[in-house]
């Protein structure tokens, strides 16, 4: 029998372990949603224990004051002609009844009775909500909270008023707890009460209420009444079904659904002020956002490293340079064609400037700041572009590279030495051959003579002299200086390909640097969104789609 209750509880306890976990609501909205949830639990354990509270509920003139005068047997409400006339809540109670479960209020008029039969009840009699004074509305939203049954009264001329429609939007009981009266129908034939009625009930079902009773009374009628004009008067019936003695599985099971209709207002409530879509469009729009940084990253890295470092391409390739082992000749070819290269280069360059990386960020800051005006997001201290200005004046130094050139290796080896000497010395050989006249010398490897190596300087020296010889010399300077720049313009390309390789590498690692940099400014608010798309998702999904399953139960 207590089941019911508990699944409550164990709603409320989800509740409210939500609401101390979540982003989306303030520290005040989350002790104000706890004392909520603490009220629903007092009145869940009082279900049995407290007298069923109803009200009455209606527009002006449709006879409330007259209805409830005659469910109580005696005039505690004044009907009049002045409308509208009831100002304030008119509570009708037994005398029995411990003050506890009604305490009274300036907004209220306590009534005491001593009708046993309706000891178990409290009966309100509450101010016309379609009235002009505003006070009313807020006595009707105010006191209904408390109402575990309401009893909608209405009239043939106002049965089909939007302002009744409005108002049970507006409240948090239960359709299933509903009762509607179609009072005056003395004014009506039979025939045309039957058509009010049912006209009547295909407009609730619009609403999607269905299956609440409707009684069709005229509270001007007497008990005393002949037969012939009660024939169509639901009054007696209407009485019983409100003066009845509920069983506690009937009460709880109208506590419950309130409860569970509280919960599915105050979700649906908490959706439109948090505007969960405009969360679901702020986490896209922070996503494009990272995407558009990593992108920026991606197609900005070099010019990145450029600000931080002017032509660490050059540095890199002049770390190499000197690294490596050139012979002089080498070397010099290799140092002219550099300078050349450098020269020609310098008309392709284009000016770097800090401001174009700049702007970007401040059209992204810009972008982030409309998402931060939203009511959802509370104020996040987030500045993409003062992130990356720190980041530069961090790391801006002439000798920012000079770490990372410390780890290269230089283009040297026994066999790149070993490979210029024999390029230069093999044209050097066979030209000596060759002045020497050693074809024309009988030189014995067996017996070599100090002679006959005169003779072979000899005939080098004579030979200087003849023009075959001059041909000689010059052919051979021809063919060194060929060997030394296709040497340099080989090594030139490969220590070119290596430093961009190498620039490219440290372009990616010091811009990657920067990313991570604004990534963890932007991290936070991704974070909150997430989250507060997680709460939303569990709100709606959690809360409303369970409840709608346990009312279909």
């Amino acid at each position: 029998m207590n089941m019911p209750s508990k699944k409550i509880k164990n709603n409320l306890k989800k509740i409210k372990t939500w609401a101390q976990e979540n982003v989306i609501l303030s520290p005040s909205e989350k002790n104000s949603f706890l004392e909520w949830c603490d009220e629903l639990e007092k009145k869940v354990a009082q279900a049995v224990m407290s007298p069923l509270k109803i009200g009455l509920l209606g527009g002006t003139g449709v006879g409330k004051s007259t209805l409830i005068n005659r469910l109580a047997g005696k005039e505690i409400s004044v009907a009049h002609k002045k409308r509208p006339y009831t100002d304030k809540v008119i509570v009708y109670q037994h005398n029995e009844l411990s003050d506890a479960f009604q305490k009274e209020v300036p907004s209220t008029i306590i009534c005491k009775h001593d009708r046993y039969e309706i000891s178990h009840l409290i009966l309100y009699d509450f101010p016309d909500y379609d009235s002009l004074v505003t006070e009313h509305h807020k006595l009707v939203k105010q006191f209904s909270q408390e109402l575990d049954i309401i009893v909608w009264v209405t009239s043939p001329e106002k049965y089909a008023d939007q302002s009744m429609i409005q108002m049970m939007k507006t409240l948090l009981q239960s359709s299933k707890n509903y009762c509607f009266v179609l009072n005056k129908i003395d004014q009506l034939t039979p025939e045309d009460t039957a058509q009010v009625v049912g006209h009547w009930s295909m407009l609730l079902g619009q609403i999607e209420i269905f299956g609440a009773p409707v009684f069709a009374i005229s509270a001007l009628l007497s008990d005393e009444t002949n037969n012939q004009d009660k024939q169509s008067d639901n009054f007696e019936a209407l009485q019983k079904w409100i003066f009845k003695k509920r069983k506690e599985h009937e009460k709880i099971s109208i506590t419950q659904s309130n409860v569970e209709n509280q919960i599915k207002q105050k979700t649906k409530n908490i959706c439109q002020q948090l505007d969960c879509q405009n969360i679901d469009n702020i986490v896209n729009a922070l996503e494009k956002i990272n995407a558009e940084l990593i992108t920026f990253e991606l197609s900005r890295q070099k010019d990145i490293l450029e600000i931080l470092t002017p032509d660490a391409h050059g540095a890199i390739f002049h770390y190499l340079s000197q690294q490596s082992h050139f012979l002089w000749p080498v070397g010099l070819a290799f140092s002219i064609l550099t300078r050349l290269k450098n020269i020609s280069e310098q008309h392709d360059k284009k000016s770097l400037s800090i401001k174009s990386p700049e702007l970007f960020l401040k059209s992204l800051d810009k972008r982030i700041n409309i998402l931060q005006t939203r009511p959802v997001i509370s104020d996040k201290n987030i500045s993409l572009t003062q992130t990356y200005l720190d980041f530069i004046n961090q790391y801006q130094d002439p000798n920012q590279v000079a770490p990372f050139l410390g780890k290269i290796n230089a283009i040297q080896s026994l066999f790149f030495v070993a490979k210029q000497w024999l390029a230069i010395s093999i044209p050097i050989v066979i030209c000596i051959l060759y002045l020497g006249n050693i074809s024309h010398l009988t030189i014995s490897f067996d017996s070599i003579h100090f002679s006959s190596i005169v003779e072979f300087v000899f005939n080098i020296f004579l030979r200087l002299f003849h023009p075959e010889g001059l041909i000689a010399m010059l052919s051979l300077t021809v063919m060194e200086l060929f060997i030394c720049i296709k040497i340099a313009s080989t090594w030139h390309n490969r220590m070119d390909k290596k430093a961009h390789s190498l620039y490219s590498h440290l372009s990616c690692q010091v811009s990657k640097t920067l990313l991570l940099s604004l990534q963890s400014q932007l991290k936070p608010l991704m974070h909150w969104s997430k989250q507060a798309q997680l709460d939303c998702m569990t709100l709606i999904d959690g809360w409303a789609k369970g409840h709608s399953r346990q009312a279909k139960k």
